[in-house]
C-alpha cells in the first residue's frame, strides 16, 4: 500500500484479516482479525519502506 506522510511522529494502524490453513487438514483455516498498531517516526533520509510481521499464534485447545 503507498502512503504520503510528513515529518513528524504518529501511530500508523491497519484492521488485518488473517487466514491460516495447515498443510496437514487444508479443509480446516483458522480466521483471526488484528488491529496492528506501530509508532512511527518520518523524517528525512529515513527508510522509506516499513515492514510488519505478525505472528500466527497457534490454535487453543
Amino acid at each position: 500500500m503507498a502512503a504520503t506522510f510528513g515529518s513528524g511522529t504518529g501511530t500508523l494502524s491497519g484492521d488485518v484479516t488473517v487466514y491460516f490453513c495447515t498443510q496437514e487438514a487444508t479443509e480446516l483455516c483458522l480466521i483471526d482479525r488484528v488491529r496492528i498498531e506501530v509508532a512511527v517516526l518520518v523524517a528525512a533520509g529515513a527508510a522509506a519502506d516499513l515492514a510488519l510481521e505478525y505472528a500466527v499464534p497457534p490454535p487453543a485447545g
